[in-house]
C-alpha cells in the first residue's frame, strides 16, 4: 500500500546515510528539534520549502511508477476511468520510441527522435521564442547554490536546474505548476515532457 510519510522517511534516511557524498548532498537541510537550523525554515510559514519540494518531487517519481503497475491499470479499467484502446496505443508508441532511442544511442547517432504525434504537449508547443526570466536557475540564485545544467519552462519562462543538480528545481517547478514541457539550455537541442515522459 502506498504510504507517503513512510516512503518519505525511508528516502530521507537512506539518502542521509548513503556512502556516496553526492547522494547525501541531495538531502535538504532540515529543522532539527525545531531550532538547530533556524535559517532552513521559512520565516513566514515555518516550513522548510526545500524539504517540501524535495518530497513532492520524490513522491511524483513514485507515483509515475505506481501508475504503470498492472493492478492500478486494472482498477482504472474496472471503474471505467480509462480508455484502454487509447491507453494501449500510447504505451505502444512510447515503447517504440524508447526502442528507437536505445538503437540510436547504440549506433552513436546524433539525431533526436520526435514524438509530436504521440505527445499533445509537444504538439501544442508554441514556446520557441519564450524568453528566460533569469540567466541561471531562479531558485539556486536565491539560495546561492550551484547547478549542473539548466532547463527552461516553455509555458512561463522559468529557469530551473536539472535533476542531476542538487536542487532539481525544474522538476519541482513542474510539480508545483503542472507546466509540462521544458527545453534544455542554452542551445535548446531537445525538449522533455514530464507528463508523457518523452523527448521531442
Amino acid at each position: 500500500m502506498y504510504n507517503s510519510p513512510t516512503i518519505s522517511r525511508r528516502s530521507f534516511g537512506r539518502m542521509s546515510n548513503h556512502t556516496i557524498d553526492e547522494i547525501r548532498r541531495w538531502v535538504p537541510e532540515r529543522c532539527i528539534q525545531g531550532g538547530n537550523s533556524p535559517n532552513s525554515c521559512c520565516a513566514q510559514c515555518g516550513i522548510n520549502h526545500e524539504a517540501r519540494d524535495f518530497m513532492r518531487a520524490t513522491e511524483l517519481h513514485l507515483l509515475d511508477h505506481f501508475e504503470r503497475h498492472d493492478k492500478f491499470i486494472e482498477f482504472m479499467k474496472n471503474h471505467e476511468f480509462i480508455d484502454m484502446g487509447r491507453y494501449e496505443t500510447m504505451v505502444t508508441n512510447i515503447e517504440k520510441f524508447q526502442k528507437e532511442e536505445r538503437n540510436t544511442q547504440e549506433n552513436n547517432a546524433s539525431r533526436i527522435i520526435s514524438l509530436r504525434n504521440v505527445c499533445s504537449h509537444l504538439a501544442d508547443d508554441n514556446g520557441e521564442n519564450i524568453i528566460p526570466k533569469t540567466k541561471g536557475c531562479e531558485e539556486c540564485e536565491k539560495e546561492h547554490a550551484e547547478w549542473i545544467a539548466l532547463r527552461l519552462c516553455i509555458a512561463c519562462g522559468h529557469v530551473g536546474c536539472c535533476d542531476s543538480s542538487k536542487g532539481m528545481h525544474a522538476t519541482k517547478h513542474f510539480v508545483n505548476t503542472k507546466h509540462p514541457v521544458i527545453v534544455a539550455l542554452p542551445d535548446k537541442q531537445w525538449k522533455w515532457c514530464y507528463v508523457d515522459k518523452i523527448y521531442g
